[in-house]
Order: structure tokens, then sequence, then C-alpha cells
């Protein structure tokens, strides 16, 4: 299952990369359950929202 998708942008202009903060989240509880290695990278534009989430998973 990708963890980014395609969404149109605001201003009409095309689409942006976002990540699918669903499929975030159930990957951190996933490696919090488990304590399986995770790693986490990607280049979307607005990664801020889930940067909370991220560093709390260390």
């Amino acid at each position: 299952m990708a963890v980014i998708e395609e969404v149109p942008r605001s201003d009409g202009a095309g689409a942006e990369r976002q990540w699918r903060e669903a499929r975030i989240n159930e990957l951190l509880t996933e490696h919090e359950r488990t304590g399986a290695p995770l790693f986490v990278a990607g280049t979307v534009e607005r990664p801020a929202r889930m940067a909370g989430p991220l560093a709390s998973a260390s």
C-alpha cells in the first residue's frame, strides 16, 4: 500500500504529492507494536503535519 498519493493542488495548477496520513499512522502503530525497524523517507511538500507522530516513534 502506497504512503504517498497525488492530490489536486488548491490553486488548480496540477497535483502535488502528499503523505497518506492514515497509512503513515498504521505503519507507526505496527512499529510500536512489534519494535521492528522502520525507515520513513519522502519528498512531500508539507511534511509538518506528520513531524510529531514521526518524531515520537523513535
